[in-house]
């Protein structure tokens, strides 16, 4: 595994991890962080577009390294998401890189931080005066029930994720306290 140094003045200074068999193929580009915190490099088009300004300038897409790299290990399959098992977006060594369904991708998440119930798939029912669960699976909600405690329901959604979430549980959702 190699480390290595990503500079940047809007995010700070970064490690990257990659293979040591990839190095050689990294180094012949620069790159840089890019959207939502993926490590990235600009890979100009032969085409040209006219911006806000009124300047004919060059398209442009962005190549992610962490495709890249699945690409180089025969992890990436055409249609499917890359996923990063450990959701550490520098940690981009193939065996920490996965293909999968964006559902599957979603389920490897982190717990969002504006839950208010302070456990995730866990809510106030004001009008009952009770806590519920619910879980989504393949873009539907099923229903878990009501509880008296918040404790209670997080319980029942733990279950229901160990057994409809699989490998791409976000385990470290199932110690939240």
């Amino acid at each position: 595994m190699k480390e290595i140094l990503i500079k940047s003045k809007k995010h700070g200074d970064k490690i990257l991890f990659i293979d040591e068999n990839h190095f050689e193929w990294f180094s012949q580009w620069t790159w840089h962080f890019g959207y939502r915190g993926y490590v990235g490099r600009v890979q100009p088009l032969d085409e040209y577009y006219m911006s806000n300004r009124g300047k004919l300038e060059k398209r442009h897409k962005i190549i992610y390294l962490h495709i890249e790299i699945a690409k180089l290990a025969n992890i990436f399959v055409d249609g499917l998401k890359v996923d990063h098992k450990d959701r550490n977006r520098l940690n981009c060594i193939s065996e920490n890189l996965r293909s999968c369904t964006n559902r599957q991708n979603v389920n490897n998440m982190s717990f969002n931080p504006k839950n208010t119930s302070g456990f995730p798939g866990v809510s106030f029912d004001k009008k009952r005066n009770l806590w519920y669960s619910r879980i989504g699976i393949n873009n539907k909600k099923k229903w878990l029930g009501y509880f008296k405690t918040a404790e209670e329901a997080f319980e029942v959604y733990k279950k229901a994720a160990i057994e409809y979430r699989g490998e791409f549980l976000n385990k470290e959702i199932l110690n939240v306290s």
